[in-house]
């Protein structure tokens, strides 16, 4: 009995990254979400990216004051990136989002 209760626990233990990850992934799509909801111009972007500068800055020549987010500069940036690599933004830089609607390019 106790090599089951030894094999069960093991797989709990093999399975709780699964879920670990399954919950983190979750948290980080609601970071998006978030993030989108609160401005109405949200560019996801990384800092050695030119392409991301120029849109960045053509955005910011219309007037507009986007919220930018460099990816590489933030903590949980590589997260942030796979969630949005699961949204179909692919490449994931720059990724814009205009009024909650998303456009992107590469």
């Amino acid at each position: 009995a106790s090599n089951q209760t030894h094999k069960n626990s093991q797989i709990i233990c093999l399975e709780s990254p699964k879920i670990s990850s399954s919950i983190k992934f979750l948290a980080f799509m609601e970071t998006i979400r978030h993030l989108i909801e609160e401005k109405p111009v949200v560019i996801f972007s990384r800092s050695s990216c030119c392409i991301s500068y120029s849109m960045i800055q053509l955005i910011r020549s219309y007037g507009a004051n986007p919220s930018v987010y460099e990816l590489d500069q933030l903590p949980n940036g590589s997260e942030i990136d796979k969630a949005l690599q699961k949204l179909g933004c692919e490449p994931t830089v720059p990724t814009v989002f205009i009024e909650k609607k998303t456009s992107w390019w590469g």
